[in-house]
């Protein structure tokens, strides 16, 4: 996914599940040098040329070291481990758009889920062999690009099923063997925005006990779909900005024990929304937050006294601090140019939790929780990704950055 970054996309799993970073294909260790500035030292490896992918960081060992697995452009998916080696790869004939891991087999190893340019859906065994794959029918001549991927155990009952938006407009659900769910009606689980999927995630935003799932593509609207509900109650919708929805994100924003939607755009909107009257959903409250796209948006507590924060990297060049409860700015911290991605961790072990972001202009930075820079380094081309790492054995995590041909891997000192 380098060369050109522009289209990674970082995801850790095992250490919170929620996306940070992306990158290339095959890698090579070599030691990084860069600004002595700040709190950081760490090591780079260098991947072939490709311009868009994914990584995700997997727990396959259940000892607290994430590996990390990369999607390119050129259709190779890699897993690399802390130290920058990798360990096995798969290649696919397209490229990658985006990634997640479950354990969709029950036997407490997590499956790589692989959503390709190339109409199809995969689940790939640790090691790089093929569990299934599923193709997707186009929409009136629109082919069925799969462009993001979510898993997750909609129906509680123990066993995930994997969610897709596709290029075609549609947003599927299949079961853990690949298969689409149909309800007992005859209903097949999905729903269909007339736009390309562009963001995805879930929530039981309603405190029924089932998960809804969460549709952001790119035109205004913005979907809550209940796939328990007859067909006619299912999908309430609200409105965004035009150019479409970017990033998604869950927390309890009202208090009430159950996680709402958060929806951020690419105009600077951000929304927080759950279940109203049918085919409507209640807006809970929404903030202009810049004018240009909203890249990330994730939920966290980083000072860890129990209410919900919101972290969102804008193309405004600026990371912010919200409430999660209202949407009011705690602190905003501007970066010299667009900034890509976030991610949020104890970088520095001092109980509580810090924000990394980076920007176009190749900087990573980490914030306090109170948004006070305290770190920053220079990796010398555009980052489009950042994330955190968890290496186990009590040590600090690693962060992740995708620049340029490169991804890094930095620790704070």
């Amino acid at each position: 996914m380098f060369g050109l970054v522009a289209g990674c996309v970082i995801a850790i799993v095992a250490a919170g599940g929620q996306k940070t970073t992306s990158g290339p294909a095959s890698f090579k260790s070599v030691t990084f040098e860069a600004e002595r500035c700040d709190i950081f030292g760490g090591q780079v490896a260098s991947v072939k040329d490709a311009s868009k992918g994914q990584a995700v960081l997997l727990d396959k060992a259940g000892d607290g070291r994430d590996e990390t697995v990369v999607g390119c452009q050129d259709g190779t998916m890699q897993v690399v481990g802390t130290d920058g080696k990798a360990a096995w790869s798969h290649e696919f004939a397209a490229k990658i758009n985006d990634i997640c891991t479950s354990d969709l087999n029950g036997d407490g190893v997590q499956e790589v889920i692989a959503g390709v340019e190339d109409e199809h859906i995969y689940a790939v065994k640790t090691g790089g062999t093929l569990l299934w794959s599923h193709r997707f029918e186009p929409y009136k001549h629109t082919p069925a690009h799969v462009r993001v991927v979510h898993a997750a155990d909609f129906d509680r009952d123990g066993t995930p099923e994997v969610a897709v938006g596709c290029a075609n407009s549609y947003f599927f659900v299949l079961d853990n063997r690949g298969k689409l769910r149909i309800d007992k009606d005859g209903a097949r689980w999905e729903t269909k925005t007339y736009h390309q999927a562009s963001a995805i995630g879930s929530a039981d935003v309603d405190g029924d006990k089932h998960l809804e799932l969460l549709c952001g593509c790119t035109y205004f609207a913005r979907y809550i779909v209940s796939f328990h509900k007859r067909r006619w109650l299912r999908t309430n919708a609200l409105r965004g900005c035009i150019s479409g929805c970017g990033s998604i994100a869950t927390a309890d924003v009202d208090g009430d024990g159950h996680a709402e939607a958060i929806f951020a755009d690419k105009d600077g909107r951000i929304a927080a929304a759950e279940k109203g009257e049918p085919y409507k959903a209640e807006v809970l409250w929404e903030r202009f937050i810049g004018d240009d796209d909203i890249t990330r948006v994730l939920s966290d507590d980083l000072d860890r006294d129990g209410r919900p924060d919101l972290l969102a990297a804008s193309r405004s060049g600026f990371l912010a601090r919200l409430s999660a409860s209202d949407g009011k700015i705690a602190w905003l911290q501007y970066g010299q140019s667009d900034m890509t991605d976030a991610g949020a961790a104890d970088l520095i072990g001092d109980a509580r939790r810090e924000a990394a972001a980076c920007n176009l202009d190749g900087y990573i930075y980490v914030y306090d929780s109170a948004g006070k820079l305290v770190a920053r380094r220079f990796l010398g081309g555009p980052v489009t990704n950042v994330g955190v790492v968890g290496v186990g054995g009590g040590a600090k995590p690693l962060v992740v950055g995708a620049a340029g041909s490169d991804l890094v891997a930095i620790r704070c000192r």
